[in-house]
C-alpha cells in the first residue's frame, strides 16, 4: 500500500477532499517512529470507524491510530 492510497481510505472514511498537514505529519510519525506500515494505519483507522462503529473528529486527524494499536 502506498501512502497516497492511505490517504485516500482515511478521507473516504472521514468524508474529506485530502488529507490535511496534520493528518500526514501523524502518518509520517506512525510509520517513521512507530516502524507500522501504511497497511497498519489503515486496517487500524478502518477498523476503528467501520467495525466499531465510531465517528472519527476532524481536529484530531488519525490520532485515535494509535490507541488501536495497543
Amino acid at each position: 500500500m502506498t501512502k497516497q492510497e492511505l490517504c485516500k481510505i482515511i478521507c473516504q472514511l472521514m468524508g474529506c477532499e485530502e488529507c490535511d498537514a496534520m493528518i500526514l505529519r501523524q502518518i509520517n510519525k506512525y510509520v517513521n517512529e512507530h516502524g507500522w506500515s501504511y497497511k497498519d494505519i489503515a486496517r487500524a483507522f478502518a477498523y476503528y470507524v467501520e467495525v466499531q462503529g465510531n465517528t472519527p473528529d476532524p481536529k484530531y486527524g488519525i490520532g485515535i491510530v494509535r490507541f488501536v494499536m495497543d
